[in-house]
């Protein structure tokens, strides 16, 4: 269940809500960037709240997804504190740790790469519930400057109690996450979440920021979790019409 946890960028909305105001100077790079989508599809009526739960209803990874980032998103980065605000309250500070990788495979003209599995499933526990986390999609956009990225999350969540199995919330998220460059090893990062109820319709939206350190320069990853990640980048760029990035061992 836990396959592929360090290498997806998804889990972030079970510990942070999301995103906050941006300062002046960006502003004019993310006009028209925040858009989320209006509706989602609905929850199957198997998955919706009050259902007893059967996790083999949920989705199992299907294909690979593969998108270039800048070299200096690449990497291991850590966080840990998050400020976030709710309904137009005052942000407050909470302390969140956090490590995460971008990027596994570079082409032979030294474009990095980063994979995502999709869909994508996580697991969490407490004491009487579990939490399970559904990644619909994911993609990525790199700002003109090149100074900026958006990663961008379809979310499905569901908390399941431990005594009647049954499903006791279901959640759907549009989440924008805009990583900004701060330094040679450091981030800033602006996140807006939409949240939607099983039906697919708009519930609440919520706004975090925090700062990222690198704690590890980036390096070709070709096994993850038991998965040949460089094959898988190799079949990639054959079935794209890629063969002349393949870089040579």
């Amino acid at each position: 269940m836990k396959k592929s946890l360090y290498h997806m960028t998804l889990f972030i909305l079970l510990t942070t809500a999301a995103g906050v105001s941006v300062h002046e100077v960006f502003a004019k790079t993310l006009s028209g960037t925040i858009e989320h989508k209006k509706v989602l599809p609905p929850v199957p009526p198997e998955l919706q709240a009050g259902a007893t739960f059967d996790e083999q209803n949920i989705p199992v990874a299907t294909a690979s997804k593969w998108f270039k980032i800048p070299s200096w998103f690449a990497g291991s980065w850590m966080r840990t504190r998050v400020k976030k605000k709710v309904l137009g309250m005052v942000a407050a500070s909470v302390a969140d740790k956090r490590v995460r990788h971008f990027g596994h495979q570079i082409d032979r003209d030294g474009q990095i790469w980063h994979w995502v599995q999709i869909p994508g499933r996580l697991m969490s526990e407490r004491f009487d519930t579990v939490s399970y986390f559904l990644s619909r999609d994911e993609d990525s956009e790199l700002f003109e400057d090149e100074e900026a990225i958006k990663i961008r999350t379809i979310w499905t969540a569901w908390t399941v109690s431990k005594r009647s199995r049954r499903i006791v919330k279901v959640e759907q998220g549009d989440q924008i996450d805009i990583f900004k460059r701060k330094g040679e090893n450091k981030l800033r990062a602006d996140s807006y979440v939409q949240y939607y109820n099983q039906d697919g319709k708009r519930v609440a939206s919520q706004k975090a920021y925090w700062d990222e350190n690198r704690v590890e320069v980036f390096h070709p990853i070709n096994y993850a979790e038991g998965i040949d990640v460089r094959s898988l980048f190799l079949d990639y760029l054959v079935a794209n019409g890629m063969q002349e990035k393949i870089k040579k061992r």
